[in-house]
């Protein structure tokens, strides 16, 4: 079991997290983004160890993720649900 969540947040920062109960037979973990729902791709390796993720998006108000375990011995292909992060609309310099 795999479960990718967001944590709630008033900045532009995005914070994901997630739980995995065969963490012990993960080499790494692959993070795909994307900026229109259902159009991910390959974004970022992560270490097997993380159990969490946070960048800042400067351009868009939306943003897409999944994340996809890589398995030591390479079994299934299995992603987790794609989640939609809602972010701040960006104000400009003037304030309006």
């Amino acid at each position: 079991m795999f479960s990718l969540m967001k944590k709630k947040n008033k900045s532009r920062k995005v914070e994901l997290a997630w739980q995995c109960n065969e963490a012990e037979d993960i080499d790494k973990l692959l993070l795909y983004r994307g900026w229109e729902e259902g159009k991910v791709a390959r974004y970022k390796y992560l270490d097997a160890s993380q159990n969490s993720f946070v960048e800042e998006i400067k351009d868009h108000e939306k943003v897409f993720y999944r994340i996809k375990p890589i398995y030591f011995n390479r079994k299934g292909d299995f992603f987790s649900e794609q989640i939609e992060v809602t972010l701040p609309v960006k104000k400009d310099k003037k304030g309006e």
